[in-house]
């Protein structure tokens, strides 16, 4: 069991009805949890910088967890997993658990994802309450 409690959450999905269930699994799990939703990379990228201010070495917003879309317009999860680690520091990254959700069927993004340092875990869509307990679970 992880020292890290779960207090909010930052889910990145251009699909309204994945962001939906997503939404009512966190809803279910009856913790005081701040929700934030971006609807693609570049959204969670300004949610971050904007809300992101360092006072004392310390952070004052970091979502302890990060579901992330692949596939997505204007950003996708790469691009904002690239973009993720060139702008904010170790220090912060390793605060926020980041959890890949996809689609996607195909072996090399399974394969990609885990060899990414910053990927904790890589889920299919659309997430189910199993997985949010699992996560819960295995990171908190």
């Amino acid at each position: 069991m992880s020292l890290f409690s779960l207090r909010s959450v930052l889910l990145v999905d251009d699909d309204d009805a994945s962001v939906f269930l997503s939404t009512l699994f966190i809803e279910n799990l009856h913790l005081e949890i701040e929700l934030f939703i971006a609807h693609d990379g570049k959204e969670a990228l300004e949610i971050l910088e904007e809300k992101n201010v360092r006072t004392n070495g310390k952070y004052s917003f970091t979502p302890c967890l990060l579901l992330l879309d692949i596939n997505m317009p204007e950003m996708n999860g790469w691009q904002f997993l690239d973009a993720y680690q060139k702008r904010f520091p170790k220090a912060l990254q390793a605060q926020i658990t980041i959890v890949l959700m996809t689609v996607s069927e195909d072996e090399r993004d399974f394969i990609r994802a885990m060899k990414n340092p910053l990927v904790k875990a890589y889920i299919s869509k659309p997430l189910t309450d199993e997985d949010i307990q699992e996560i819960m679970e295995k990171f908190f």
